[in-house]
């Protein structure tokens, strides 16, 4: 979940019941202390973070030992046990001890697919396994990673399927190849298409100028203009009736035109509803995505839409800093000015159930869609209820029960019925996490819980966010570290400059403009040497 900024400051009003605190706002003397958190022991587990030194990336454990030396000027996360590197134009994998998996000689490298690797070098693409055995040779013209233990090579203009012992699996070859769905795969000759099985044997004759994957066992053919449907042993399903097949078939529906309009057909061939809009789409749990083109141009739509997309196209930045990123809704960050559809969903029986007066619309999550309606966004059931109105100049996804919602300039949280968390808003606020939301009030942060309950006091210049139960903090121009329920667990320390986030029960932290980290007890483990640093994980 991404977190709110807002401009703009207010008269620091917010009135709680009083609780027990450290020491007031702007004093030095941080008296009330939890007890400290210890170093959690990791026996065997590789624990590393990612640093950079002198212009380069390199990995560190816990005593700040280089597992991977700082030479790298591209130096991926590790998954699964393994990073892509890049050295002088040249990308290879490292393992999480530090060993080269596959060498440093690719012009490009492809990321891991069941354990395996598209590779390429002068040109040529081949596959290595995870243990940095060539599977298939560098020699081909394309290679695409594997799908259900097959992997699709091109040369000399043909297709053909190896396996992940690096055999050929099918011998014959193919103008164009697919993966496999439902069992068999799309292969076209000559023009034409059909279908094979996993052993190479034709199921579905390659007699057709058009076909689709097979979906939910039916595949789209085209055969004298017309499109109807197969099974998987060929047999012809539903007659060759239909002008278009704009998607084949999910949720037991197909999406066809004949006659101009659009119809979701069973897969008896029956249209179970048709319908009249520009665009429309597959259905996913009973419901499908249909659109309408506007009537009419508005000056204020045409506004809001460069306003809002202005700010989701804003260029995103290291949380380290930036760690109140302006919420962009939860939309893709479509083009606002150049929409000129309204969005809404139909049933099986083609009955609107969100209404197409929608600008946007979100995917339903927990039964209910975020929608967007003359600029002000709202939440709306499967029954086409508003269960939160569109009155929110801007409303985030649902977590830990509760949105950040935006009204007059404030931001408050409400919960899935649309009631307020709190009668207080604030100037700006960050999600629900651990069970705690973090806010702010004039120039200052706080923290509540999920019964808006004010459990550290409005006096912090910044709060970073919860992790391992504790968040870093900034306090007069020094930082420290709180537990939930404000207790300080390390005292603020003028000497640090910013900190991040508890990851393996370390922090990062910045002095002297160099990064290094600290345990939960306040200990410099890692000296501060680093023009940039990531958090500790599991390898």
């Amino acid at each position: 979940m991404m977190t709110v900024m807002l401009i703009g400051l207010a008269s620091n009003v917010f009135q709680y019941e009083a609780v027990g605190f450290a020491a007031e706002q702007g004093s030095s003397a941080e008296v009330t202390t939890a007890v400290p958190v210890p170093l959690a022991k990791t026996e065997s587990k590789i624990i590393l973070a990612k640093v950079k030194q002198a212009g380069k990336w390199g990995y560190i454990d816990q005593t700040g030992k280089f597992i991977i030396a700082p030479t790298f000027s591209q130096l991926d996360d590790f998954t699964n046990g393994l990073t892509k590197v890049k050295l002088n134009g040249k990308y290879g994998y490292y393992d999480k001890t530090g060993n080269i998996v596959i060498p440093l000689i690719f012009d490009e490298i492809g990321d891991f697919q069941e354990g395996f690797v598209a590779v390429k070098s002068n040109k040529k693409w081949g596959c290595y396994d995870k243990n940095g055995r060539v599977v298939i040779p560098v020699e081909f013209d394309e290679v695409t990673g594997f799908k259900n233990r097959l992997a699709i090579v091109k040369k000399d203009k043909q297709w053909q399927y190896y396996d992940q012992q690096g055999n050929l699996a099918i011998k014959d070859s193919f103008d164009v190849a697919d993966f496999f769905f439902d069992g068999l795969a799309l292969v076209k000759k000559m023009n034409k298409f059909g279908f094979i099985d996993t052993k190479g044997n034709v199921i579905v004759p390659i007699q057709y100028k058009e076909a689709y994957d097979f979906s939910e066992g039916l595949a789209a053919v085209r055969v004298d203009g017309k499109w109807g449907f197969i099974d998987v042993t060929g047999k012809m399903i539903i007659k060759p009736q239909f002008n278009e097949v704009q998607s084949n078939f999910s949720d037991g529906l197909a999406i066809v035109k004949d006659g101009g309009k659009w119809a979701y057909i069973n897969k008896s061939g029956v249209a179970e509803c048709k319908v009249d809009y520009k665009s429309v789409y597959p259905f996913k749990d009973g419901l499908a995505e249909v659109r309408v083109e506007k009537s009419s141009f508005s000056w204020g739509g045409f506004l809001l839409a460069t306003a809002i997309n202005s700010l989701e196209n804003q260029e995103a930045v290291n949380n380290r800093d930036n760690r109140t990123s302006r919420n962009n809704n939860g939309f893709s960050n479509e083009d606002l000015t150049k929409i000129k559809e309204k969005r809404g969903y139909i049933d099986h029986t083609g009955a609107l159930v969100i209404s197409t007066k929608n600008d946007r619309v979100d995917t339903f999550q927990d039964g209910i869609v975020r929608v967007m309606q003359k600029g002000k966004y709202g939440y709306m059931n499967k029954s086409g209820n508003f269960v939160i109105p569109a009155e929110y100049k801007e409303l985030s996804d649902f977590q830990e029960g509760f949105a950040m919602a935006k009204n007059d300039d404030k931001w408050f949280f409400i919960d899935t019925k649309g009631v307020a968390l709190t009668t207080q808003k604030f100037d700006e606020v960050k999600a629900f996490n651990d069970g705690i939301a973090i806010v702010k009030l004039g120039d200052k942060w706080g923290c509540i819980d999920t019964q808006g309950k004010l459990v550290t006091r409005m006096k912090y210049d910044d709060i970073v966010g919860f992790s391992e139960g504790l968040s870093a903090v900034k306090l007069n121009d020094g930082w420290g570290v709180i537990n939930k329920v404000g207790e300080v667990v390390i005292p603020v320390n003028l000497a640090i400059t910013d900190m991040t986030y508890f990851s393996q029960g370390m922090i990062s932290v910045k002095m002297n403009g160099k990064w290094g980290y600290m345990d939960k007890e306040g200990k410099i483990v890692v000296e501060p040497q680093f023009e940039n640093s990531s958090f500790f994980y599991e390898k």
